[in-house]
């Protein structure tokens, strides 16, 4: 069974026959587990190198979004290589599986307002003013989040983009996505970890956040998480 988590790196991902040296300065270091997997999305044009290639493969590639398994404990080293040249390399450190079917002690609300906690905080690390939980947004992080549960994935299991999940397209709206986990502190811990789900968190145009949690006990990955952002349309405009 695979504990999937989401992280977002980049939109082309590819192992090839060149070592990243293990004595290479990693310019930012990951923490994870074994049987773990994660999705990675963002800038067109990047490459990437996987060392050693034994500790990780690539599960699914489309449209820019890769998700990438997590097969052995120890030291992954992943070299980013964009189309100027520039290279920037991420150690992951992979450490012993967790259960992933315990699922969380609090109610969904309380959870919701725990990551809410959570969230503020590291945003006012970097100055951006704290998010404010909109039941519009709650409520669609709650369907999202059965949704996931079935298909781990932005696109919905019926093929339309997670944005659909608001009337109308009415808002301007970000999604983190993950799984396995059933902590706040433990699935903030992951988004943090994650360049794409940290931007998400810290963006300081985003003033609202809904929150879902699901658990499904026969399901792969046991608990199931969606954070909703949104930002006031008239800085949608301005953009």
């Amino acid at each position: 069974m695979r504990k999937k988590i989401a992280a977002a790196i980049t939109s082309m991902f590819l192992i090839f026959g060149s070592p990243v040296s293990a004595e290479e300065n990693a310019d930012k270091i990951l923490e994870y587990q074994q049987n773990q997997t994660f999705e990675i999305h963002g800038e067109s044009g990047v490459c990437y190198e996987i060392d050693p290639p034994s500790r990780a493969h690539i599960v699914s590639q489309n449209d820019g979004h890769v998700t990438i398994s997590l097969d052995e404990v120890g030291d992954v080293y992943i070299r980013t290589i964009y189309p100027n040249g520039y290279v920037y390399v991420f150690k992951v450190v992979i450490g012993e599986p967790k259960s992933l079917h315990s699922p969380a002690v609090e109610s969904p609300d309380i959870l919701a307002q725990q990551v809410l906690e959570l969230v503020n905080q590291e945003r006012a690390k970097v100055g951006s003013a704290p998010l404010r939980l909109s039941k519009i947004l709650m409520d669609g992080a709650s369907i999202r989040a059965e949704e996931i549960s079935r298909v781990y994935s932005h696109t919905r299991p019926d093929g339309r983009p997670c944005s659909s999940i608001m009337k109308n397209g009415e808002y301007m709206i970000g999604e983190n996505i993950a799984a396995g986990v059933s902590k706040a502190q433990e699935v903030v811990d992951m988004w943090m970890n994650s360049p794409g789900h940290r931007a998400n968190i810290l963006n300081s145009d985003y003033t609202e956040l809904g929150v879902g949690y699901f658990y499904k006990s026969d399901s792969v990955y046991g608990s199931y998480w969606v954070q909703i952002f949104k930002r006031p349309m008239s800085v949608a405009i301005r953009r």
